[in-house]
């Protein structure tokens, strides 16, 4: 995988490659960001294109650990475009306070928290969706106490 030529790009800002960083008393860590790939020579198997698959990923560390299922809720409000709220379905994590997944024509979403920890990935590409959740898990501790 390699990086492509910038898709969009405004304010000198590569907005399929960037980070982003903010804070607020409620959630004094957040990170936003977009990252996508291009994979030479491997076609998506609709024929539209060079595969490019790509991932955003948004990291909240609360600082009321009790916030996080109300934080979920909203995220899945935000970005559930014209889908039902029965398409995204709780699924028991033995290392996650909460996991919701979405799956949709090759989009895969996940929405976790632990602890303080609330995370948002929403991923388009080939791998499945368990490998989204074991990285997800993988990271998720480190910000979760």
């Amino acid at each position: 995988m390699v990086r492509g030529e910038p898709s969009y790009v405004n304010d000198n800002v590569d907005w399929g490659n960037r980070y982003s960083y903010d804070w607020s008393p409620l959630a004094p860590v957040q990170y936003e960001t977009d990252e996508q790939g291009l994979v030479p020579e491997k076609m998506w198997e609709d024929g539209s294109g060079e595969y490019s698959p790509t991932i955003h990923t948004q990291v909240y560390q609360l600082s009321i650990p009790a916030l996080a299922d109300n934080l979920i809720a909203d995220l899945i409000e935000r970005y559930r475009d014209r889908d039902s709220r029965e398409d995204f379905v709780v699924t028991e994590h033995p290392n996650l306070d909460l996991l919701i997944i979405h799956e949709k024509m090759g989009m895969k979403e996940v929405f976790a928290s632990k602890g303080k920890a609330v995370m948002h990935v929403r991923y388009n590409g080939y791998a499945d969706i368990s490998s989204v959740i074991e990285n997800l898990v993988e990271k998720i501790h480190l910000i979760s106490e």
